[in-house]
């Protein structure tokens, strides 16, 4: 494919936001996932983070690939998870 976009229609054009939502809605509905959790982009970052988190996935990759542009920020995204996000962002500031 000649295209650096990760979601595209069937012209090869990039879908836009809005349109990931509306699917992700209808899936969740069609399969009954969102009688169970949420389901949407914002759900599925903050999932991500998460596992990562629980993972032991070190702080600054998970920082690069959540896209997040200070750790302040993650930290504040996360803050359910606290006390495992508080322990990994002092072990990456130990390692420094």
């Amino acid at each position: 494919m000649d295209t650096d976009f990760l979601f595209i229609n069937v012209e090869n054009q990039a879908i836009g936001p809005r349109a990931i939502q509306d699917r992700l809605r209808i899936y969740g509905k069609v399969t009954g996932v969102c009688n169970e959790v949420t389901v949407s982009p914002h759900a599925f970052r903050r999932t991500f983070c998460r596992l990562k988190v629980e993972a032991g996935t070190n702080i600054f990759v998970l920082q690069r690939l959540s896209g997040h542009q200070s750790l302040e920020i993650l930290k504040r995204y996360v803050e359910i998870y606290g006390k495992d996000l508080e322990a990994a962002i002092e072990k990456g500031f130990e390692s420094l």
